[in-house]
């Protein structure tokens, strides 16, 4: 049997550490085997083009030329939501300046 204890944000004050060491420490004294596992929340190309309005084409193209930092999983290219916000920032300053230019 196991428990899965999931946390997507840090929760609120900081009574929740030692509770999750608690926890952590009565699994580990009645024997059983605690793991941890980080995950990274991802997105697809196609995820970002829908979000930036472009092709997926195009968000490949960027991932290529390493303006778009992304990972493979299997033969997919997946991008840290990190990377999109980071992506989506300059991507957005680009655009503003090639308006500025028009003008």
């Amino acid at each position: 049997m196991s428990t899965l204890l999931k946390l997507e944000r840090k929760p609120a004050g900081a009574k929740w550490r030692e509770d999750l060491l608690k926890k952590i420490t009565a699994e580990l004294d009645a024997g059983r085997i605690v793991t941890i596992d980080v995950q990274t929340p991802t997105m697809t190309p196609q995820q970002v083009a829908r979000e930036l309005g472009l092709s997926r084409t195009t968000v490949l193209r960027r991932i290529e030329a390493g303006e778009l930092r992304a990972s493979k999983r299997g033969n997919r290219n997946v991008i840290a939501v990190a990377d999109f916000k980071e992506f989506r920032a300059s991507y957005i300053g680009e655009l503003g300046a090639a308006f500025a230019d028009d003008f």
